[in-house]
């Protein structure tokens, strides 16, 4: 079990494969119960993969340091409110805050930075920071008269 913004999770692994999976408890419509039963062999693994992340959503993409730029006054925020529990202050002066993290740059994680618009900007790595960019880019093309 997971919680995670304000709502529960079942996370496993099926028998037949090495696949992690995520089932949300308020999608449940009809119980039944079976005389098969599970076994925690996962557990400790399972835990180990989500420390690594933020969210649910585990990309199959290996952890890496993920650097932010934000402004001053937003980076309040994030010293009050790390976005996860690696993050650390690598500089600071009084035109930027970069922060360091390291963990799977999911999809979550690219909802997050997008969510805090021009206040942040990513720096490492480069492919994720692209990601970020074509994100932007989609955007701004629904917006075009």
């Amino acid at each position: 079990m997971k919680e995670y913004n304000a709502k529960w999770y079942v996370v496993g692994v099926f028998a037949d494969s090495n696949e992690v999976r995520t089932f949300g408890l308020d999608r449940i419509t009809n119980i039944k119960i079976a005389d098969e039963t599970f076994e925690r062999t996962e557990q400790k693994r399972i835990a180990e993969l989500f420390d690594l992340l933020i969210g649910l959503v585990y990309d199959m993409e290996d952890p890496a340091t993920v650097e932010i730029s934000v402004t001053p006054g937003q980076a309040k925020y994030f010293k009050k409110s790390p976005l996860h529990a690696t993050q650390q202050i690598v500089s600071e002066n009084e035109k930027e805050v970069v922060l360091s993290y390291f963990l799977v740059p999911n999809r979550e994680l690219q909802r997050l930075i997008l969510g805090f618009g021009s206040q942040v900007k990513v720096l490492k790595p480069k492919r994720f920071a692209a990601q970020i960019s074509e994100q932007i880019e989609e955007m701004r093309k629904k917006y075009e008269k």
